[in-house]
């Protein structure tokens, strides 16, 4: 494995959140993502629709597939909805055209199902990472399906807080990894998050927005 991205721990990962992953938990980067730069060579920030995987897809292979471990089709949707509300009600934070090029997108199937960084109880919603110089923030399917799923207005808000990594990449270049800088990135972005959190978002989120934030400020040395 290597590491690529920060995990954002939920309040039901108490596992993750005693032992301190949720700060370098790995997700594996798979061959796609190395070859992202030609998926988002425009200087632009957009949806990749068609990286978006749902039960139907390997029904007739027999997989058991099911809407517990798949995207649902109206997420795609909601998605692109938001993204662009968000790049709308927010220009100064996130001019247009971006810097680097952005791509949101999901989270492939392998790595949904097989690594803990993407598993419903302690796995991150979403994920961003600085690959061949553009900007890839990839989503799980736990962002439409599960007991956690999330409404507009939260989908607006994790939106946001991914391209406050976004443009931290333009900004500052690649974390490399350093404890430290990850730490200080999350908090910015989380401060960003908790500053812009609408009314209709629901408690729990708040709640986890609010110990996220305590918990990175915590791995920061005094």
């Amino acid at each position: 494995m290597e590491p690529r991205c920060p995990n954002r721990t939920r309040r039901s990962a108490t596992i993750a959140r005693l032992a301190g992953v949720a700060l370098l938990v790995a997700a594996v980067v798979a061959p796609r993502a190395r070859a992202a730069g030609g998926a988002a060579d425009a200087a632009r920030v957009r949806v990749e629709r068609e990286s978006f995987w749902f039960d139907v897809d390997d029904a007739s292979a027999g997989s058991g597939t099911s809407d517990d471990d798949a995207f649902v089709p109206a997420c795609v949707g909601s998605l692109a909805d938001a993204l662009e509300a968000v790049l709308r009600l927010y220009p100064e934070q996130f001019p247009q055209p971006p810097p680097l090029a952005t791509v949101v997108r999901a989270v492939s199937r392998e790595e949904a199902r097989g690594n803990p960084a993407w598993s419903r109880s302690i796995g991150a919603y979403g994920c961003a990472a600085l690959l061949d110089g553009n900007v890839v923030i990839e989503v799980a399917p736990s962002i439409c399906v599960g007991r956690d799923a999330l409404d507009d207005a939260e989908l607006r808000s994790l939106l946001g807080h991914e391209l406050v990594h976004a443009y931290q990449f333009a900004r500052l270049g690649d974390h490399r990894h350093d404890p430290d800088e990850i730490a200080r990135r999350e908090i910015e972005a989380l401060e960003w998050e908790s500053a812009h959190v609408e009314p209709s978002v629901r408690g729990w989120y708040r709640d986890d927005l609010q110990f996220n934030l305590k918990m990175y400020r915590a791995m920061l040395p005094e």
